[in-house]
């Protein structure tokens, strides 16, 4: 996550990122989906106080980079409650490029090996153990 370093550079105070980890440039403006706007959806969603604020902060005219600014959270902390914002479906955020949601990868293959080698071989899991050794006989001392 790159650092603005002052109020000129990026237009925020010092620790608001120009590009957002994992969401895109901080001038993008999320927004409310217009499913979550009824009270009965939003409690399906089952959010935490903390998501709770930062949604209470998006109204489509704020961007990444004001919202950070806005809450009290550092930006890290920020940008991974509106990403469980997206994941969750409460908001989108048109032009960013983000990663497929968990739910919609498909899982991943089974793969099966067949491993055969010669017989004795450590390798060839059908070929019978091998014999331990017989235990060393003691140092006999001289007398």
């Amino acid at each position: 996550m790159e650092i603005g370093s002052g109020r000129g550079e990026t237009g925020y105070d010092d620790g608001v990122p120009f590009e957002i980890s994992g969401l895109g440039p901080a001038t993008l403006v999320p927004r409310v989906r217009g499913a979550v706007k009824d009270k009965t959806s939003l409690e399906a969603l089952a959010l935490g106080a903390d998501e709770g604020f930062v949604l209470s902060r998006i109204d489509g005219r704020l961007s990444l980079g004001d919202i950070c600014a806005l809450v009290p959270f550092p930006p890290s902390r920020t940008a991974d409650l509106l990403r469980s914002l997206i994941e969750r479906g409460a908001i989108e955020l048109p032009g960013a490029t983000l990663p497929p949601r968990a739910s919609d990868r498909s899982p991943p293959k089974t793969i099966k090996v067949a491993i055969e080698g010669k017989p004795g071989d450590p390798t060839d899991l059908t070929a019978p153990p091998r014999p331990a050794k017989p235990p060393a006989k003691p140092p006999t001392k001289p007398q």
